[in-house]
């Protein structure tokens, strides 16, 4: 196995364990919970660890040619950038906006199994 694909799997399962961790971590210790937005916010940040590690890897690692190559790689030039702004802030805005309105489907779970 190549030094980048160590590099690259150490970095992102080590982002990824500390971040979900310290969200199971919290959320144990009922500091947060199940569904607010700083625990989504972080459930989220672990989910989307491997393309910011690659990202930073490449840019840390790679010349700056190989580095533009791979961005230009990784966007679609078909659609605008803000296309993918707009998506990804409808997607948030949902989430938030269902929630502050209360109309989530999200109810208190007895994890104790006691009645």
């Amino acid at each position: 196995m190549g030094i980048e694909v160590r590099r690259f799997l150490f970095y992102t399962f080590a982002t990824s364990w500390i971040i979900w961790g310290s969200l199971a971590l919290l959320t144990q210790l009922n500091l947060l919970k199940f569904g607010n937005a700083i625990y989504m916010l972080l459930f989220v940040l672990g989910g989307i660890t491997p393309a910011i590690c690659e990202i930073w890897l490449k840019k840390k690692y790679s010349t700056k040619e190989e580095f533009k190559s791979f961005i230009h790689n990784v966007k679609n030039p078909k659609h605008p950038v803000s296309w993918y702004i707009c998506v990804i802030g409808l997607a948030f805005a949902a989430f938030f906006f269902t929630n502050a309105m209360g109309w989530s489907n999200y109810k208190e779970s007895n994890v104790s199994g006691v009645t």
